[in-house]
């Protein structure tokens, strides 16, 4: 038997940018104009956190800068004490599962950050997301990166690295563009982001940008996509 003939070629990949230091200075430029859906309004903190003070910080950083420079914006979130809290406060939101909602509107621009780790179908999730997207319209997904070398040290310390206790899974750059091309959708830009961090913990960052913080991934609808 050709060995060679069970090799398969890996898909080309978009050239991922970066690092930036700032995700929000990639998302402002698709967040500004038109309707925008931002999926996991709700701050997720850990369960250890006092109550007091995940209460009181209820509404995601992110969803509070997409607030702050466009009024035609909507947040979903499985929380509904967090969905109660910031609609008293004022915000356009709604309890919602992201893998089967129907909101019956499409978007412009649909950012899900450090989402699809919590979510049990990934494929369900891109699926659906898609399907609430204009023609025209743009996904953002922001995600941790599991090669962050910050993980290096704490598995050093401690033997395991530090994993949210509501994860399910993680992503790379290239699982997680395999899973939206085969939910019909096209990435199309890519990058890295890496906040300011003491230099002990991210010199390996100057060499190889695998061990940034996160990335996201930015995909249109693909030509057979819903």
């Amino acid at each position: 038997m050709n060995i060679r003939r069970l090799i398969v070629k890996p898909k080309p990949t978009i050239v991922m940018s970066g690092p930036v230091r700032d995700r929000f200075s990639i998302i402002e430029r698709h967040v500004r104009t038109g309707s925008v859906l931002d999926v996991g309004c709700v701050d997720s903190r850990p369960k250890r956190e006092p109550e007091h003070r995940r209460l009181g910080r209820m509404i995601d950083s992110l969803f509070r800068r997409i607030c702050e420079i466009n009024p035609d914006k909507l947040g979903v979130d499985t929380s509904a004490a967090g969905i109660e809290i910031l609609s008293q406060q004022g915000c356009n939101v709604r309890c919602a599962d992201a893998i089967s909602m129907t909101l019956e509107r499409k978007f412009d621009a649909i950012i899900a950050g450090e989402v699809v780790e919590h979510v049990e179908n990934v494929g369900l999730f891109l699926c659906n997301l898609a399907r609430h997207m204009t023609p025209r319209g743009v996904l953002i997904i922001s995600t941790a990166n599991p090669f962050y070398s910050g993980q290096i040290a704490k598995i050093w310390r401690s033997g395991r690295p530090r994993v949210h206790e509501d994860h399910t899974g993680w992503f790379d750059p290239i699982t997680l563009q395999a899973a939206m091309v085969r939910a019909g959708l096209e990435p199309f830009e890519g990058y890295w982001v890496q906040p300011k961090r003491s230099l002990a913990r991210t010199w390996r960052v100057l060499f190889r940008r695998y061990f940034s913080h996160s990335f996201m991934i930015l995909a249109r609808l693909g030509a057979h996509g819903p």
